[in-house]
C-alpha cells in the first residue's frame, strides 16, 4: 500500500484520511476539522445538524474506518467538535492535551530567541488545544508571556512601561516587538565594547606579556647603565651638558619613562640615542580610541540579522526564517533539526546534532535530507 498523505482535499470535495504508516498527530486532528468544517459549509447536500455520515466517505484509513463502523450508530449522531474530541480520545495518547498545555507553561524565551518566534510557536500550540479544556484563554498567554521574557528584554521592560500594563494580548506583542527592537539597538555599542574586553589576552597570554614587559624593562636599565657610563666620558669635554643628561635620566626613572625630548642641534645625536634605549610597555600598544576598538572587535548583533554564514554556540548553522517556517510546518524540532517528530524543543531527547556529522534538516531518522529543506538555506534571516 502507498504512503499517501495523511490527508487530502480537493477543492471543496470531501477531505480524504487516508492510511499512513505514522502515527496520528494534534495537528492531524485540528487541520482535518478545518477542512471538514469547510466542506460542511460549502456543500449544499450536507446536513449542517448531522454531517458525519457525509464525512465518513472520505475514510480510507482502515484503522478509522473499522473504528467508526463498530460504534455507527451513536458516532454518526454527533457534531463535527464532538467527533473530533472522539477521535482525539481513540487515536491520540492519553494526556497528550496536558503534556502540550505544560510544554507551553514551561517554555521560557531564550537568550538568543527572538520574542516574536517565540510567542508565534506556543500560540501555535495553544491552537492544538482548541475545544479541550487545558485551552489556554488570551489572558493566561499573555501572563506567561510577561513573566518569561528572557533576561536582556525582561529588564528593558521595566516597571513604568506601558507594555508592562498592557492588559490586551495583540496590543502587547506589538509593544514588546517594538520595544526588543529598541532595546537591541540600544545594546549593539555596548555589546561590541563587551567584545573587546573579551578578546583581550587570556591569563597564560598575560603572563606571557607581564613577563616580556619585565624582560623589556631590565633591557631598558641595562642600556641606561651604558648610557650613563657613556654620559660620564662625555662630561670630561662638556661638564654642563653631561649635567642635564644625568638630570633628564633622573626624571626619566621617576616618571615611569614618561618624557618628551628636548629640541635643538646640539641634542638631536644624544635624543635618538635616548629615544632608543626606552622600550614601549604593552599597555602603550593597546588601542586608545573608540576606532581602534572597533576594528579587532566582532560584528554587531545587529548583522545576525543579516544573511550570511553565521554560527552559533553549539557549532551549527543559524537557522534561517523560511528554515525555521518549514520545521514548524512540518512538526519539527528546533534542537535536534528534525521534521516530523512527536517532541518539542523543550523535551527533545536527541539534543543539538553534531557540529561534524551536521548536513542539514532531516527526517525523523536524523540521516534522510528533509528533500524542501535545502532550498530554504539561502532564505534571508
Amino acid at each position: 500500500m502507498a504512503d499517501l498523505p495523511r490527508l487530502v482535499q480537493s477543492g471543496v470535495q470531501v477531505p480524504l484520511i487516508n492510511h499512513s504508516i505514522d502515527d496520528f498527530t494534534p495537528q492531524d486532528f485540528m487541520d482535518y476539522e478545518f477542512m471538514a468544517s469547510n466542506y460542511i459549509h460549502s456543500t449544499d447536500d450536507v446536513n449542517p445538524s448531522k454531517p458525519i455520515p457525509s464525512l465518513a466517505v472520505g475514510f480510507k484509513d482502515p484503522l478509522v474506518r473499522d473504528w467508526y463502523k463498530t460504534d455507527i450508530a451513536r458516532l454518526s449522531c454527533l457534531s463535527l467538535p464532538s467527533f473530533i474530541a472522539e477521535m482525539r480520545a481513540t487515536f491520540l495518547p492519553r494526556g497528550w492535551d496536558e503534556d502540550i498545555r505544560d510544554s507551553i507553561l514551561s517554555s521560557k524565551q531564550g537568550d538568543g530567541e527572538a520574542v516574536a518566534l517565540w510567542i508565534s510557536r506556543l500560540r501555535a500550540e495553544n491552537t492544538l488545544l482548541r475545544n479541550t479544556r487545558h485551552h489556554l484563554s488570551n489572558d493566561d498567554l499573555l501572563l506567561h508571556f510577561k513573566q518569561n521574557l528572557n533576561s536582556i528584554l525582561s529588564a528593558a521592560n521595566r516597571p513604568g512601561a506601558s507594555a508592562r500594563k498592557e492588559s490586551d494580548l495583540t496590543k502587547w506583542i506589538l509593544q514588546i516587538k517594538r520595544l526588543e527592537a529598541d532595546s537591541r539597538l540600544e545594546r549593539g555599542p555596548q555589546s561590541n565594547v563587551q567584545d573587546g574586553i573579551t578578546s583581550r589576552p587570556s591569563s597564560p597570554d598575560r603572563s606571557r606579556h607581564a613577563s616580556n614587559s619585565k624582560h623589556k624593562r631590565s633591557r631598558s636599565r641595562d642600556s641606561d647603565s651604558r648610557h650613563n657610563s657613556r654620559s660620564k666620558r662625555v662630561s670630561s669635554r662638556s661638564p654642563s651638558r653631561a649635567h642635564r643628561r644625568r638630570r633628564h635620566h633622573s626624571n626619566e626613572r621617576n616618571t615611569d619613562r614618561h618624557w618628551e625630548p628636548s629640541t635643538g642641534p646640539s641634542r638631536d645625536r644624544d635624543s635618538r640615542d635616548e629615544t632608543r634605549s626606552i622600550s614601549p610597555s604593552h599597555a602603550i600598544s593597546m588601542p586608545t580610541t573608540a576606532t581602534d576598538v572597533k576594528s579587532e572587535r566582532s560584528p554587531s548583533p545587529l548583522s545576525i540579522a543579516m544573511p550570511g554564514p553565521i554560527v552559533n554556540h553549539h557549532g551549527l548553522p543559524v537557522l534561517t526564517a523560511g528554515q525555521r517556517q518549514f520545521i514548524a510546518r512540518s512538526n519539527g524540532c528546533f534542537k535536534c533539526r528534525r521534521i516530523k517528530v512527536k517532541h518539542q524543543s523543550d523535551h527533545c531527547p536527541f539534543g543539538y546534532p553534531s557540529q561534524d556529522a551536521y548536513r542539514g534538516i532531516t527526517l525523523a531518522d536524523g540521516v534522510t535530507l528533509a528533500s524542501d529543506a535545502k532550498k530554504l538555506s539561502s532564505t534571508a534571516m
